[in-house]
């Protein structure tokens, strides 16, 4: 495993036939004959034999999976992953690739995951990638790769419900960290380090959307509860994203604001709909949501898309405060604000 490792750190350029394969078109199921390589770096050779032997289902040793997360029989040697279909891969994607090392490396990871799902939650549980927030290379790249892999589609559950653990793993992993997230929401001198942290809580909070969709619908609601509550222990606190409200409000018109407006909804339309008793107690007004001039937001594109964000938010509250007098040139009240964003939001055709 080590050799193989170093080995696909290796960017010397090389005749295949010289470092012993014959037919690399071979470590591709169906690969053409036709197709002949007649030099390659040692590193992608590396690589491309990785991705013949652990992103097909049933080729190699990518065996195929039934339902989610089947369990296989056999002794366990305490570190789980006897108990995977694809635990073998598993170990030479802990050992060998290295994901944040370079962007071959990242692809192969996301491509391994996508063909065996079951391998996401103990993955996050063994990674070494650093998240720790910053104006940095390691850090872009990093979350990059996080984004990618939480933006792998969840099977569907078979007849048993799938345990909490993974599921958890798969819509908010632990090894991003709350803290990290924090104090990415913190830095408000970096506003790419707080866009690339709002876009990952997002996502979060969408996958959880159709996660619990598939858990309610099936009727595991208790453990669509527990996924809830373990959820929200590892996203930001509240505060954190009024805080980032705040701000945004206070930016100057332009890209940055309309592009920070438009993912820090999406968080807020998240917590409405998943801790809405969080926002209740924080005793935080959605009414300061509604845009002074809708329809001015409405001739700038991300602005327009915004504005769906913020009456998605409105409609999954139940218990809205709304004290505040209307702040819209537009309209003199509430409603009437409300009204404005729907007609200059919403397409005609919705």
């Amino acid at each position: 495993m080590g050799h193989l490792a170093k080995a696909a750190r290796n960017v010397e350029v090389v005749v295949p036939q010289s470092v012993g394969v014959n037919v690399p078109m071979h470590f591709v199921p169906g690969g053409s004959l036709g197709e002949t390589i007649t030099s390659d770096s040692v590193a992608e050779l590396i690589v491309r034999f990785f991705r013949g032997m652990m992103t097909h289902p049933g080729y190699g040793i990518c065996y195929r999976q039934h339902g989610l997360y089947t369990v296989r029989s056999g002794a366990e040697t305490g570190d789980g992953m006897d108990e995977l279909n694809n635990g073998l891969i598993l170990r030479v994607l802990v050992s060998c690739i290295q994901p944040e090392s370079a962007r071959r490396m990242s692809e192969l990871t996301v491509d391994i995951l996508r063909a065996s799902p079951e391998l996401v939650a103990p993955f996050w549980r063994s990674t070494r990638c650093s998240f720790e927030p910053g104006v940095t290379l390691r850090y872009l790249g990093a979350t990059a790769f996080a984004l990618r892999v939480m933006g792998l589609e969840v099977p569907a559950a078979g007849a048993a419900a799938p345990k909490l653990g993974t599921l958890v793993e798969h819509v908010m992993p632990l090894a991003i960290g709350r803290a990290g997230l924090g104090r990415g929401l913190q830095m408000r001198s970096a506003a790419l380090v707080r866009y690339r942290t709002l876009q990952i809580v997002a996502l979060a909070l969408d996958k959880l959307t159709q996660v619990r969709a598939e858990l309610q619908g099936r009727g595991w609601r208790v453990l669509d509860s527990e996924l809830v509550a373990a959820v929200r222990q590892r996203v930001p606190e509240w505060q954190l994203v009024g805080l980032v409200l705040h701000d945004v409000s206070a930016l100057p018109s332009g890209s940055q604001r309309a592009m920070l407006a438009n993912v820090v909804q999406r968080v807020v339309r998240g917590y409405q709909q998943h801790f809405a008793e969080v926002v209740l107690e924080s005793r935080f007004e959605l009414g300061r949501l509604l845009p002074e001039d809708p329809v001015k937001m409405a001739a700038e594109p991300v602005a327009a898309h915004t504005l769906l964000h913020v009456l998605e938010t409105l409609g999954a509250a139940r218990n809205m405060r709304w004290t505040a007098a209307a702040r819209s040139e537009c309209a003199t009240t509430n409603v009437g604000i409300v009204m404005y964003t729907y007609l200059y939001a919403v397409p005609p055709e919705v």
